[in-house]
């Protein structure tokens, strides 16, 4: 009978243990999720030459946020033609159900853009080829309803002198089909 107790109580403790680590995922998820996507996302640029830096947050269902993000590529790398991009604000609501529905007119409501520069260089490397079709498989073209870019600035190095278009700003509204 002490065999059977020990066994019993050694399964009440672990059947405790996985509710706790459960609980702690369900209340923790969000910075789990944002830290492991910050992670994953970077060993991603780094793969590709890219220094980025990045806050992220909000909520999973419905929106997110970066915030302070800075993209440059590592001195070796020559086939970006991005020389530099820096956001303060970076803004995406959207609704999953509409994805669920297949209502992708729908899913995006709001892309929002704040105090954004780019800088464009020209690139030494030529074209990559053209990416093969995967048997057909398309990709639903996705519209935000809104976008709201405020503070935008862009330069495009070029030999023969440089374009610069400083601090625009771009509002768009999707009208109903």
């Amino acid at each position: 009978m002490p065999e059977k107790a020990k066994r019993s109580q050694w399964l009440k403790n672990l059947i405790r243990g996985l509710l706790v680590l459960f609980l702690l995922a369900v209340v923790f998820y969000q910075p789990i999720f944002f830290g492991v996507a910050q992670l994953v996302v970077q060993q991603i640029a780094k793969s590709q030459a890219i220094s980025l830096q990045f806050k992220i947050h909000g909520s999973i269902l419905t929106d997110l946020y970066l915030e302070d993000l800075h993209l440059e590529p590592l001195p070796g790398n020559k086939v970006l033609p991005l020389e530099r991009v820096d956001a303060q604000w970076i803004a995406l609501r959207y609704n999953l159900f509409s994805l669920l529905k297949k209502d992708f007119l729908n899913v995006i409501e709001l892309a929002e853009l704040r105090n954004v520069n780019v800088i464009i260089r020209p690139s030494s490397e030529p074209a990559p080829p053209p990416k093969p079709n995967f048997g057909g498989l398309r990709i639903p073209v996705v519209l935000p309803k809104k976008i709201d870019a405020q503070d935008v600035s862009l330069i495009v190095r070029n030999q023969a002198g440089d374009l610069e278009v400083k601090k625009f700003a771009l509002q768009f509204f999707l009208a109903a089909l």
